[in-house]
């Protein structure tokens, strides 16, 4: 389309008075006090979860720790990844803790014999005293 068709397109339709002066000001200020408030709400909610995900235990590193569920899946990585399994009473070396602290990573002794990654709320909250 030419520029010229281009314009006539656009001089059809009717335009609205441009806002001046206080109007165009009470605009302005109404519209950045609601995209501010939308821009922290989103923000306070995302501070408040990460306080929630914070573990009820502290697991201590490197240490050996007991397996107090009836079971334990070993992961590859956190939340993937089935490698093998952990029976209530075997151990598992804690080398490691994610970022969430959800997850632990070690040596996992017993049926997997295997390094990788089993959820914190699997662990006993004391460290067993067997021999590294």
């Amino acid at each position: 389309m030419a520029s010229g068709n281009a314009l006539a397109f656009l001089r059809q339709f009717p335009t609205t008075p441009r806002l001046q002066g206080e109007t165009m000001f009470r605009n302005r200020l109404a519209t950045t006090v609601l995209t501010a408030a939308l821009a922290v709400v989103p923000a306070a909610a995302l501070l408040t979860a990460g306080a929630e995900a914070a573990p009820s235990h502290s697991i201590s590193t490197p240490a050996v720790h007991g397996i107090c569920a009836n079971s334990a899946v070993v992961l590859k990585t956190p939340g993937k990844g089935i490698l093998g399994n952990l029976a209530k009473g075997e151990t598992m070396m804690v080398k490691r803790v994610s970022p969430t602290g959800r997850y632990v990573y070690g040596f996992a002794r017993g049926t997997a014999n295997k390094n990788g990654w089993i959820k914190t709320s699997a662990l006993c909250d004391s460290r067993v005293q067997a021999s590294i």
